[in-house]
């Protein structure tokens, strides 16, 4: 999530590193050609053997001694400058995490059908089976439990992917400065993750992580309840062709005007009743969607009809 975005940080963050190493390098630069001077400066020192020499070559050394204090000054502030850079750079990734989980969550909002579930009807002789979601007659999948885990997994490489390119920058800036840090005294070590901490107890990323997972099981309770309540006339259809018997319904049509072998009639009456039960139900099977929309789910029950057409 924000891919864009990081990448366009690094790049900004990279450039801000090297014109801090530039900067020292060119302030390290400076005080050396200044000692040589001074070294040049001692080899002639016979020729300022008078008053006005010694006069000029004093007011040259507190000249010398200024620039390099000066010099020293600024590699002291370099800590600072560089606490100060990390600030801005953590501070950017931590509002980076927050916007991403909320755009997150206003994505689940406005896009209707974004994800989908199937839904069946609960037997162990199913491909789907049975689950805690359902379990009395319809089956769901994937489950409740299943999608937590997988949102859980999209938060947590969304913030790892986020933390890194501060943890990088942190690591980069101070392998890069090291010499100058040594010479300021502060030599510490980087922790790592400090932006995902951060997130963790954040609570404007903990509002919105909770308002995605609010989301996801007020749309699955609902897709359960309404499959629960428009598959249940189905459930009939499909116990009555699981006990179906094609051979015995043939023998019935074609002994419908005659005797059967051990002198019994066949029940016209009760032959034509269970023609327009079969009848009923291919109306009913007729006018069963395979798709609905709940929320941002999209309710797929494609293998319930699937399991109905054709009917016996």
């Amino acid at each position: 999530v924000g891919g864009g975005v990081v990448e366009e940080i690094e790049t900004k963050l990279e450039e801000l590193v090297s014109c801090i190493h530039h900067t020292c390098t060119a302030v390290a630069a400076d005080a050396v050609n200044r000692r040589s001077e001074c070294e040049k400066l001692r080899a002639e020192q016979a020729w300022w053997s008078s008053t006005r020499g010694i006069a000029v070559e004093r007011r040259r050394q507190r000249e010398r001694e200024l620039a390099r204090d000066l010099a020293m000054q600024n590699v002291r502030r370099l800590p600072s400058f560089i606490r100060l850079a990390e600030i801005r750079c953590y501070s950017a990734m931590v509002e980076l995490g927050v916007s991403s989980v909320r755009q997150l969550h206003k994505t689940l909002w406005d896009h209707p059908k974004l994800l989908s579930v199937t839904v069946n009807f609960c037997d162990d002789s199913l491909p789907l089976g049975c689950n805690d979601d359902a379990p009395s007659t319809i089956a769901m999948m994937p489950t409740r439990a299943e999608f937590s885990s997988v949102f859980e997994e999209l938060l947590s490489q969304t913030v790892a992917a986020i933390s890194h390119p501060y943890d990088d920058f942190k690591h980069y800036t101070r392998h890069k400065m090291r010499k100058f840090l040594e010479v300021s005294g502060d030599s510490a070590g980087v922790a790592s993750n400090a932006v995902e901490r951060t997130l963790v107890y954040d609570q404007r990323f903990a509002a919105a992580s909770e308002g995605i997972f609010r989301k996801l099981s007020t749309d699955l309770a609902n897709a359960h309840e309404l499959a629960e309540r428009q598959l249940v006339e189905y459930r009939r259809i499909y116990e009555y062709g699981q006990g179906w018997d094609e051979e015995q319904f043939v023998a019935k049509m074609k002994s419908i005007t005659a005797q059967d072998p051990e002198g019994k009639s066949v029940d016209a009456a009760a032959l034509q009743r269970e023609m327009a039960l079969m009848s009923e139900f291919a109306y009913k099977v007729e006018r069963l969607k395979p798709v609905q929309s709940v929320g941002v789910l999209s309710v797929e029950a494609r293998k319930v009809k699937q399991l109905l057409t054709p009917i016996p």
